[in-house]
């Protein structure tokens, strides 16, 4: 582990939500958000659809805030 890596940007991303139904999911998010001490989790289903557009627009957002 490289303590610079606490530094950088990140998104926190659970996948596969077409998977499970949505009790499972929420429980799934909720667990996310306290191991990971944040609530800005996103939820995406490739198959689905779900969530991918606005994913892109967001690390796309992001890679351009930290542009120098």
């Amino acid at each position: 582990f490289d303590s610079a890596l606490e530094k950088r940007t990140e998104l926190i991303v659970l996948t596969k939500s077409d998977l499970v139904d949505e009790e499972m999911l929420n429980e799934a998010r909720e667990a996310l958000k306290v191991a990971a001490g944040r609530d800005d989790i996103h939820v995406i289903s490739s198959v689905a659809g779900q969530g991918i557009d606005q994913i892109k627009t967001l690390a796309w957002t992001t890679l351009k805030e930290l542009s120098p």
